[in-house]
């Protein structure tokens, strides 16, 4: 099961107590869901995982320490190789590793003027299911892209945002997993509707806009070559705010959806 708008689904600990998990792990997945703050001023740091992502989590926490090893490394170039990531303060370490890091590391900027006055075209894709970028921190960079841009309609004419419904971290996930990002298929054309890479090509060499994509989730993904094999289904994915809608028909079938204006902003739930 995935989530097409995952910021439309309230999870509270009502839902999660009737899933089964203790009042510590219910305690736990409130966190994961919030993201860190500031625990001196309350500011978020970033934001949460979105519902759908739980899988993940719980894979994460089975793959510890490897797991923490492999996505903490970074703190270790402000802290040393001593590095303990349970030892960390969210308030005055957080600023540390930016004023060692955030100049090399981070990109964050939203002013992309200097890039849309030298024409050039950005495509940006988000998976529902993605435990390791939330799609929260993607919509509010976009917003961003928007208000510099002067305006949503402004800012698509250089800059489109898909965000897809249940994919992870750019492979796998529940639900669609490939629009020629990472995936290869030979059962899937490589055109400009299903490719997003053609699609980009088409959009800088002849002014062709992509207004839609279409996503294809497999019954089977190689995990060292990225091979999909045997199409499950496919689904068209939309420019954010846009979202598909079922409108009747095959649920597989992408010519059952439209695309269907949903809320803006990042914090709905």
């Amino acid at each position: 099961m995935f989530l097409t708008d995952p910021r439309r689904c309230k999870v509270g600990p009502e839902v999660l107590a009737e899933a089964g998990l203790s009042q510590t792990q219910i305690e736990a997945m409130l966190k994961v869901y919030s993201g860190p703050v500031n625990p001196r001023t309350g500011e978020r740091i970033f934001h949460g995982l979105m519902p759908g992502t739980e899988g993940d989590v719980l894979l994460m926490r089975q793959q510890d320490p490897e797991w923490v090893a492999n996505q903490t490394y970074v703190f270790k170039w402000a802290f040393g190789p001593d590095f303990d990531y349970k030892t960390f303060d969210f308030d005055k370490d957080m600023d540390f590793v930016d004023r060692k890091l955030a100049s090399a590391v981070n990109a964050v900027s939203a002013d992309q003027s200097a890039f849309r006055e030298n024409n050039g075209k950005l495509i940006i894709l988000q998976g529902t299911a993605d435990s390791a970028v939330s799609m929260y921190d993607n919509i509010s960079y976009y917003e961003e892209v928007v208000e510099r841009a002067s305006g949503l309609e402004a800012a698509q004419k250089f800059a489109r945002f898909f965000i897809i419904p249940g994919m992870a971290h750019l492979l796998g996930g529940p639900g669609l997993q490939d629009v020629g990002q990472c995936v290869s298929s030979k059962e899937v054309p490589q055109d400009t509707e299903h490719n997003v890479l053609t699609a980009m090509m088409e959009w800088v060499e002849n002014g062709r806009v992509p207004e839609s994509l279409i996503a294809t989730g497999y019954d089977s993904v190689h995990p060292i070559s990225g091979e999909g094999t045997g199409v499950r289904f496919q689904r068209p994915v939309y420019p954010y705010p846009l979202f598909s809608e079922y409108i009747g028909g095959d649920v597989n079938d992408p010519n059952s959806y439209c695309g269907t204006a949903h809320e803006r902003g990042a914090d709905l739930v």
